[in-house]
This record gives structure tokens, sequence and C-alpha cells, in this order.
């Protein structure tokens, strides 16, 4: 009986400590990630330097400065649409578990869509050019903090709409 008795209180500390020792694990990794998050926004909030991030394929302005070009590096395509054609331009983030990913769709009357996203090369100089390419568009300043929060949401966000 005695035996029985020991077996089953071994178990049961052995099922409430992994929980526990699970939970204090979780717990210390979202506070982790917590405090990088908010030393983050600390730094951007006083305009300094964040830490670059890996690049991914380039989007540039066309050397006529006609299209916005990405290039593919999935397919070795280079993707294009020329300035004229972009009707509509939406801002939105990716939830990718840890992080969020601030994603732009470019798209023309044709449906045709170019897909680009904070963390490739150029993103910025896309950003400074959009308002002074589509007449009418918002500047990265009137529009980035309505898709940054809250965080891990979508938070469409039009930037431009063709009349």
């Amino acid at each position: 009986m005695m035996l029985i008795a020991l077996l089953v209180f071994s178990l049961v500390c052995g099922v409430v400590g992994g929980q526990l020792v699970e939970w204090l694990i979780g717990w210390r990794v979202k506070r982790g990630f917590q405090e990088r998050y908010d030393a983050l926004m600390r730094d951007f909030r006083e305009g300094k330097e964040l830490p670059p991030r890996k690049p991914t394929s380039p989007i540039s302005i066309a050397s006529n400065a006609e299209a916005v070009v990405r290039s593919d590096k999935r397919s070795a395509n280079t993707l294009q649409m020329a300035w004229n054609d972009i009707a509509r331009v939406t801002a939105f983030k990716r939830d990718l578990m840890t992080v969020d990913c601030v994603c732009m769709l470019l798209a023309d009357a044709d449906g045709h869509i170019l897909e680009v996203d904070e963390e490739m090369a150029g993103w910025q100089e896309l950003c400074e050019a959009l308002p002074q390419r589509l007449p009418g568009a918002k500047p990265f300043h009137e529009w980035f903090m309505q898709v940054a929060f809250p965080a891990f949401a979508t938070n469409g966000t039009d930037i431009f709409r063709r009349p």
C-alpha cells in the first residue's frame, strides 16, 4: 500500500512539477521577447537606429524612374509595375509568430499585384517615393503607426487609391 501511495505521489509531483517548469519557461521566453520588443520600440521612439534586418529580395525604382521593380529570388524573375499603372496601395502587417512584418500591396486596375515588405532592401526609398510619384498618397509618417499598432493584428490601411 505504501508503495502505491509513493508511486501516486511521485506521479502527481512529476506532472505538477513538469507543468510548473513548462509554465516558468514559457513565461521567461515571453518576457524575453517582450523586453526586446519594448527596447526596440523605445529606441524607435527616441530616434535611435534600429539593428539591420536580414536582407531579402530588393525593391528598386527603375532607372527611368517609371516603375517599381522587385527581384524575385525564388523564380529568378524581375517583377515591376509602372507608377502610372498603380491604382491602389495598401499597407498591412503579417504576423510571423514572434514579430510582425509590415507589407505593402501595389495593385493595378487589371488586378495584378506586387507585394513588398519592410525586410527588403529599398523599402525606405519606396516609402519616400510613394507620395512624390503618386499624388495624394499618404506619407510614411501618416500611415505607419496605424499599421504597426496594435501588434499582431493585420491593420490594413489604404495609402493610395487612384480616383
